[in-house]
């Protein structure tokens, strides 16, 4: 079955708006990391006794947020976290210090480029839908812009993922190391709404060369011997031979 304009304008606007909503999604949720902590403190109850006691901290951290909550699930507590933090981070740093909330400082390096991300994906989805009304140029926009917010993703989770692995090589033995982490739901969705997004460019591409040959075969319809012309012309390009004379200096 052959595949019409309009089936390719609904393509489009359905993969951007799904690449939308799933930057937005990703952006908002606070399930980018999963993170588990235990770290040994000494209280001194008296001179000559003392107790170690282990304490568990679980948190889930998204780009701007973080929740922590004890093992159980019911009982958590959510809060916004520096994102000055990060930027400039110190070189400082206490054996004491647990290892999340140098973590979750190391990553919000990444914070801007996801920010220009989610702007540039909604400038893409703006244009796309007022280029398939008028069916311009403003596809091909839409098109760059989705490639560049893709570009900014990519090197945002790039970014991300390093700061993770960099930060967690610097542990030594006195610092609180029983560190476990995996990636939530939040990261995975912007990996697909890089695919989706890529995909929509794609399509917009199509669009716009769809739409570029529709202009030409009514200018052909409009304009009297205008088919004629271009026939020619095409006809003498094909039979255009260079000249082969050799010149004898």
């Amino acid at each position: 079955m052959r595949t019409g304009l309009q089936q390719w304008t609904v393509a489009s606007l359905s993969t951007g708006a799904m690449a939308l909503v799933g930057l937005l999604l990703s952006f908002t949720t606070t399930h980018w990391l999963y993170m588990k902590e235990t770290c040994s403190e000494r209280y001194e109850i008296s001179e000559n006794l003392s107790v170690l006691l282990n304490l568990t901290m679980y948190s889930n951290a998204g780009l701007w947020r973080i929740c922590l909550h004890s093992g159980d699930e019911n009982e958590i507590s959510c809060e916004e976290t520096g994102l000055k933090y990060g930027l400039e981070k110190s070189k400082e740093r206490l054996d004491s210090q647990w290892q999340t909330g140098t973590v979750i400082e190391a990553t919000r390096i990444q914070f801007p480029l996801t920010c220009l991300a989610v702007v540039l994906t909604l400038s893409g989805f703006i244009c796309s839908i007022f280029g398939n009304y008028r069916r311009d140029k403003k596809t091909i926009v839409a098109a760059v812009l989705y490639i560049s917010s893709g570009l900014c993703l990519s090197v945002s989770v790039i970014l991300f993922i390093s700061r993770i692995n960099d930060e967690l090589s610097l542990q030594n033995a006195n610092s609180c190391t029983d560190f476990e982490y995996s990636y939530g739901w939040s990261f995975y969705l912007i990996g697909l709404s890089f695919v989706v997004e890529e995909t929509s460019a794609v399509i917009s591409i199509k669009l716009y060369l769809i739409n570029s040959l529709k202009n030409v075969g009514d200018m052909v319809r409009i304009i009297p011997g205008l088919e004629d012309k271009i026939f020619i012309e095409t006809t003498s390009l094909k039979n255009y031979e260079p000249n082969t004379q050799t010149l004898i200096w």
